[in-house]
């Protein structure tokens, strides 16, 4: 594979930058910046455009602020039927996953990035499994959302507040459908760049997702500019 070169922070070089080859070509288009994790501040929500089910697989890294009922991620047909989702309510301070027509708590604590796996294998926080899921059928209508829950119906509500990092979908639980990395586009959007079908993703809701640190800039095919130590 062709290299290409990235400046780091810092180096023998001794200014604030210096050369350093980088084995693999960027992954968002030129003019992109990544950025560590979109945030929502209950009025944002993406639309990944996968319909679950029995095998999909979801894999994210959430910080969520507890301020009330509000889904992670997730869609689902009613209450609780076609779920596919991970919600958090007003009144209590665990997370209860939804999938098909089951739900279980799981402890998701507040103000805390965590990582969250979730298909017909089980839920994993942090990589420890949580929970248990027997059902082999979703028999889900709606795409996953991010930040919010997909139903039948068009308004936007419950929401979660907070942050959501990268975002892997499986959609038979081994292949990708969806690599979304959260970026600024080249006029300085936030959104979610899909490496699998080459897509950008855009906030469906209200407002502005707020951003996290810039990790790297794709100055052009040959030259990435990091902020990586």
């Amino acid at each position: 594979m062709a290299q290409a070169l990235i400046a780091r922070r810092g180096g023998s070089a001794g200014g604030k930058y210096c050369w350093a080859k980088y084995d693999n070509q960027p992954n968002i288009p030129v003019g992109y910046s990544k950025v560590k994790y979109l945030s929502s501040s209950g009025t944002q929500l993406i639309d990944t455009g996968v319909i679950p089910n029995g095998s999909t697989k979801l894999v994210t890294t959430v910080k969520y602020t507890h301020t009330g009922t509000g889904y992670l991620f997730g869609c689902l047909n009613g209450w609780i039927s076609g779920a596919f989702a991970m919600i958090h309510y007003a009144n209590a301070s665990d997370i209860q996953y939804m999938y098909g027509t089951t739900g279980s708590p799981v402890a998701v604590p507040s103000g805390v990035t965590t990582k969250i796996e979730m298909s017909g294998n089980g839920v994993y926080i942090n990589d420890a499994k949580a929970a248990n899921i027997t059902q082999t059928n979703i028999g889900s209508s709606y795409s996953i959302y991010l930040f919010g829950r997909h139903t039948n119906t068009t308004a936007i509500a419950e929401t979660m507040t907070g942050e959501i990092g990268d975002t892997l979908i499986y959609g038979d639980g081994v292949t990708l459908s969806r690599e979304l990395l959260c970026c600024l586009d080249t006029s300085g959007t936030p959104c979610m760049y899909d490496t699998v079908t080459r897509q950008t993703f855009y906030n469906i809701g209200t407002g502005t997702f707020g951003v996290g640190e810039v990790e790297y800039v794709v100055e052009s095919p040959e030259f990435v500019l990091s902020n990586n130590e």
